[in-house]
């Protein structure tokens, strides 16, 4: 972004002082002016990627969002399936809540660090991110398999 409004600034600099040029000069560039009509393509051709990158970014991050909030209603879920088994299976069940209280925690903790993560290190951030919510996903699936087996 800092590189795309620097390139702007200097095309408009660019064409300022060119403007203040007498008749004599102006056919030289005119060639010019002509060619930076080129760069300023380029100047919009990176704004574009720009904002494609920044919709991918916030679309990550919204998807990311969805799927933890999914999980947190799932847990829920959990828990009050949890309440209704017997005593063995509800104190192995507390056990994995308490473990997916846990990654729930690092997961949003993650989706945090991903929002704030900047343009360099936002594919390590995303992959971590990720990471964490499989992690928590799995372990809510051993926990249902392990109602289901009590059940």
């Amino acid at each position: 972004m800092k590189r795309v409004a620097y390139l702007v600034s200097v095309t408009l600099l660019f064409f300022t002082a060119c403007g203040d040029q007498t008749e004599s000069k102006r056919q030289g560039t005119d060639a010019v002016i002509e060619d930076s009509g080129q760069g300023s393509t380029a100047v919009a051709a990176a704004a574009d990627v720009g904002n494609k990158q920044e919709t991918e970014r916030q679309e990550t991050q919204r998807n990311i969002e969805d799927r933890l909030h999914e999980l947190n209603n799932q847990i829920k879920d959990l828990k009050a399936r949890a309440a209704k088994a017997t005593e063995k299976v509800k104190a192995e069940l507390n056990e994995m809540i308490k473990e997916l209280d846990k990654k729930m925690a690092a997961a949003k903790q993650q989706l945090e660090k991903l929002k704030s993560a900047s343009a360099r290190t936002w594919e390590e951030a995303k992959s971590r991110t990720n990471a964490a919510l499989d992690d928590l996903q799995k372990t809510y699936d051993r926990a249902v398999e392990r109602i289901k087996k009590s059940v």
